[in-house]
């Protein structure tokens, strides 16, 4: 995704790296900071989680790429807002429908991927950027999917119902 390729492009900018965190599978927003932490390699004991887990990070100097936030995003406002008070040098990139709504927060719109009509050849299909996004979306979900013919169509419909966002 976006996200990921925006991380792996910072590795060299920021001296601590840069860090992914997926929260799309996060059920439970009271389990946020330890989620983060925990991709982080960071412990969070104590009765006070985000503290101890700001404080940990208030040395490094990397990127934190929070993916997929919409779904928790107060609980991820009120962490980055606490991130960006204490460290300075941590740059967070976070992805969302919504904005954080966080003093300082820069958004960046993305538009949608090119669509081709359901009547274009498989190959037309599968140079599509939204149906290789649903096809690697697809394929990490159920391993032995795969485009051809047969659902080449279906797969179009769905990414034009979808406006070009297969992820939707």
């Amino acid at each position: 995704t976006l996200a990921l390729a925006a991380a792996h492009g910072a590795q060299s900018d920021v001296p601590d790296g840069a860090a992914w965190v997926e929260l799309a599978p996060l059920a439970d927003p009271d389990m946020l900071v330890s989620v983060v932490a925990r991709e982080l390699g960071i412990p969070v004991p104590g009765s006070n989680p985000q503290a101890a887990f700001v404080k940990a990070l208030a040395e490094r100097r990397m990127l934190l790429v929070l993916d997929n936030c919409e779904h928790v995003l107060r609980p991820v406002s009120r962490l980055v807002d606490a991130i960006v008070r204490a460290c300075p040098a941590v740059r967070i990139l976070a992805t969302s429908r919504e904005g954080l709504g966080l003093a300082g927060e820069r958004i960046v719109v993305v538009g949608s991927l090119q669509v081709l009509e359901a009547t274009a050849d498989i190959e037309d299909v599968s140079g599509s950027d939204a149906v290789r996004l649903f096809v690697d979306r697809a394929q990490a979900a159920r391993s032995g999917f795969a485009l051809d013919t047969a659902s080449a169509g279906a797969v179009v419909q769905i990414c034009e119902r979808l406006d070009g966002v297969p992820l939707a």
